[in-house]
């Protein structure tokens, strides 16, 4: 009897791809035919697409899952939904949801390195900031908000309420932007 398993990986730093690594273990008396993946993207049809035999970790981009058909394009965050099945497909499968979040975690690392900057500032000048103590606050939420997500749809398999902390998180984030591109230059430096 096969024990199917799967490993789901994404990167913030290179957002073209999504990584699937075969945990499986195959049982030796049987055979691991048709191999295959079916996925629904967020946003785009279920897509599916034939696991290379004999390979364990496979790179999917927008061209392979049908998205783009000749440039590659970064692949939206949200819940995907994953079905990976080997011969008999009916019986020998297995579902997960995956929340993708890599384009949100950027903003979110953005936002946090110029705190971190204007902290740095702020200590130099011998000043507090109540405003950078509020998006510490605020930052330190949206990471709870994006961690929360992930864990709503991945293991509780609650979509509604991960969707739900996904789009709190990005409304804090662009909040967080839009009152730090509101601060007044003073000396060329942010105040």
């Amino acid at each position: 009897m096969h024990i199917l398993a799967l490993d789901i990986q994404d990167s913030v730093f290179n957002s073209k791809y999504l990584y699937l690594n075969d945990l499986s273990r195959y049982d030796p008396e049987l055979l691991v035919a048709q191999q295959r993946i079916c996925i629904a993207v967020p946003g785009y049809d279920t897509y599916t697409v034939l696991w290379p035999n004999g390979q364990r970790t496979v790179a999917l981009d927008s061209i392979l899952l049908g998205i783009t058909t000749d440039t590659l394009s970064d692949l939206p965050d949200g819940v995907y939904e994953i079905e990976y099945s080997v011969s008999p497909n009916n019986e020998v499968y297995l579902r997960k949801k995956f929340m993708r979040t890599s384009a949100l975690y950027l903003k979110w690392l953005n936002e946090n390195l110029k705190t971190d900057v204007e902290i740095e500032r702020n200590a130099i000048d011998d000043r507090g900031n109540l405003e950078i103590d509020k998006r510490v606050k605020v930052l330190t939420h949206t990471l709870t908000l994006i961690t929360g997500a992930k864990a709503s749809a991945e293991i509780y398999n609650d979509t509604v309420n991960a969707e739900k902390m996904y789009k709190q998180a990005c409304y804090e984030i662009d909040k967080i932007n839009e009152d730090y591109l509101r601060k007044p230059f003073k000396d060329g430096m942010l105040w």
